[in-house]
């Protein structure tokens, strides 16, 4: 036999890469009609576009349709080769199992949403196939029984949300996972999620401590541990996230100091330590975060006094302190906190004087500085600020109707008038008779 031109080597090189292509299309196609076709809901009207073009025939053109077809389908996505990288079947009120979901014949798969639907049954453990998946979403279903430890295997995830289920069991190395019936404690190996941005576990029933190498999670954005039953300190590590956001460890059994390293999370804008058994004192780093909003601390044994440096945090809007051991006076910087709303520092042991700085906060809606030790006047300024009669009566009392709460408020204005630093600036006897009639 001759030799084959360079042309045709080409030709049939080439011919061997679209009958690959075509044939993965191919399978790719069968496998989500046939998981399609499994659902209990199925019919002509759930994903129409999902169709199959007769595959018994040998002509190319017949598969080359396969392949575009495919492609074509709502809710999918595929790449230049025709290989499906994305499926959102977001909120269609699927209803059935993952049972015959073919997970080893999607490879390139990288984005999986199953979210809001009505699934039901395990999670596979052949999940575990999808080895580029970086993004899977299987919340608001009804799955049950055990996480596979398998999903721990997918070491290109990068966000994992399953919340919203009735999972249950030890905690695989993953991800977002809040809202289920989750116990044991968070193993070492979740260091291992180097490409990890969200870490969801709130609400479950974990315990143990947080392990130190949630500190390699260098990518993380968010982490939300709270309302669990954790315990141990804060490990210091925490401070290499370096690009985290929030973090939520409020409602667990943490004790310890809060270390110093918190000072290092420069892209912190909310922070919430309250109902924990925290002791020491705030540390002075905490003025390094200037983006933060919403700083929690309450319902803990923290005591010294308030750091000065809490002045800095020229974002914050919601600062709450109550029920701890803080004494002392209250910093004059509070005053540079110009955007807050809420400042609650009820429940201390706070003295001296309230600072009149406390004016210059002009966005201030809730004041409790209440169960403390203060001494000397309050701040006639105080009258002029917008702050909720909620927020200054006893929290036993019910509130009262609109109409008495704009008399009341009337009352206090007058009130803090009399209270007027210049005695020129206070209302005479009659003035004051006359506004209380009105």
């Amino acid at each position: 036999m001759g030799l084959l031109s360079l042309s045709t080597v080409f030709s049939l090189v080439s011919l061997a890469m679209f009958v690959n292509v075509a044939s993965d299309s191919t399978g790719e196609a069968h496998a989500l009609f046939k998981w399609k076709a499994s659902l209990q809901n199925h019919n002509t009207s759930l994903l129409p576009s999902w169709t199959l073009y007769p595959f018994n025939s040998t002509n190319n053109f017949a598969r080359h349709k396969t392949k575009t077809s495919l492609c074509m389908w709502s809710k999918i996505s595929c790449n230049h080769a025709g290989s499906v990288i994305g499926v959102n079947l977001t909120n269609l009120s699927l209803k059935g199992t993952l049972d015959e979901f073919s997970f080893s014949l999607f490879p390139q798969l990288s984005s999986l949403d199953l979210n809001t639907n009505e699934l039901f049954g395990t999670i596979p453990p052949q999940i575990s196939n999808l080895s580029e998946l970086n993004y899977l979403d299987l919340s608001t279903n009804k799955l049950f029984g055990n996480i596979p430890l398998e999903i721990g295997q997918l070491h290109s995830l990068a966000s994992l949300d399953l919340s919203e289920n009735q999972l249950k069991g030890f905690i695989p190395p993953s991800v977002e996972l809040n809202d289920n019936w989750l116990t044991g404690s968070i193993p070492p190996s979740i260091g291992s999620l180097s490409n990890l941005s969200v870490l969801y576990l709130f609400c479950n029933n974990l315990s143990g401590s947080i392990p130190n190498e949630i500190g390699k999670l260098m990518s993380l954005t968010d982490l939300e541990l709270n309302d669990n039953w954790l315990t141990g300190s804060i490990p210091p590590s925490i401070g290499s996230l370096s690009n985290l956001s929030i973090l939520y460890l409020c409602s667990n059994n943490l004790s310890g100091s809060i270390p110093q390293e918190i000072g290092k999370l420069m892209s912190l804008t909310k922070l919430a330590l309250s109902e924990n058994h925290f002791t020491g004192s705030i540390p002075h780093s905490i003025g390094s975060l200037s983006n933060l909003i919403i700083l929690y601390m309450f319902r803990n044994g923290l005591s010294g006094s308030i750091p000065k440096e809490i002045g800095k945090l020229m974002s914050l809007t919601d600062l709450a302190l109550s029920f701890n051991q803080f004494n002392g006076s209250i910093p004059h910087s509070i005053g540079c906190l110009s955007n807050l709303s809420m400042l609650y520092l009820h429940s201390n042991n706070l003295s001296g004087s309230i600072p009149k700085e406390i004016e210059k906060l002009m966005s201030l809606t809730k004041l409790a500085l209440s169960e403390n030790h203060f001494t000397g006047s309050i701040p006639p300024s105080i009258g002029n600020m917008n702050i909720a009669l909620n927020d200054v009566l006893d929290g036993r009392i019910p509130p009262p109707s609109l109409e008495v709460e704009n008399k009341l408020k009337s009352i206090m204005q007058v009130a803090f008038s009399c209270l007027d630093v210049n005695p020129r600036s206070r209302p005479t006897m009659q003035i004051v008779s006359q506004l209380l009639c009105n």
